[in-house]
């Protein structure tokens, strides 16, 4: 739920700031109409790319564990996330601006997709068959508790600095200064692939059988 919680933190912070500073510092020699048309277009590229990041997370949490995947969306997530926070802006870069702001757009929905399905998947493999509802349903909570935090923080932001100091660095300062959960980087050793397909289950097998069909696929003839 943790991680869920600040992937959709990050997930949203790039939603606010579409509506107060994109279109202002990346899409400025378009009219204010036509502007925010555009910058909520590269918003939606990101949600394009989320069911990309489900079947990923399906695919590799399958191979080498739910818990390394989710390690590694949590790694594009923030690095995406802090890189546009560091994005020169148009006047600076001109139209090459947009289009990196668009490619990380694309990589945190691609990761938000890998998040959300890899950690539902995780609890109900890891639930008693009595709590699997609950428990699952803790992940979705997620979502919700990060728009709370990311309204709250361009609230926050925007009540403590004047208009001119937040769209110069203000808006910044929240990609930049991301929460992150503890957790191991990329290339860990608990990161390669597993003859036995999904590391963690209860005692009792996973949701719907999955371990065990799983193991029979991959028992030697």
């Amino acid at each position: 739920m943790i991680g869920s919680a600040v992937e959709w933190y990050d997930f949203y912070l790039y939603g606010t700031a579409s509506a107060l500073v994109f279109s202002k510092l990346f899409f400025p020699d378009l009219s204010p109409v036509t502007s925010i048309i555009a910058t909520f277009a590269a918003y939606t590229v990101g949600i394009l790319a989320r069911p990309l990041g489900a079947i990923a997370a399906g695919q590799l949490g399958d191979r080498y564990g739910r818990k390394p995947v989710l390690v590694q969306s949590l790694f594009i997530m923030g690095t995406s996330t802090a890189l546009i926070g560091v994005l020169p802006t148009y006047a600076q870069a001109g139209v090459l601006a947009p289009v990196l702001l668009t490619i990380l757009r694309l990589l945190q929905g691609f990761a938000v997709g890998v998040e959300q399905g890899g950690a539902a998947v995780l609890m109900v493999e890891n639930a008693s068959a009595r709590h699997r509802g609950f428990w699952g349903s803790l992940v979705m909570s997620g979502s919700s508790a990060g728009l709370l935090l990311a309204s709250g923080a361009f609230a926050l932001t925007r009540a403590l600095l004047t208009d001119e100091q937040f769209l110069a660095w203000g808006w910044r300062v929240l990609f930049l200064t991301q929460p992150r959960p503890h957790h191991r980087w990329p290339g860990h050793p608990g990161l390669h692939r597993r003859g036995g397909g999904i590391r963690h289950r209860p005692a009792g097998g996973t949701a719907l059988g999955l371990t065990a069909a799983h193991r029979r696929r991959r028992a030697p003839a």
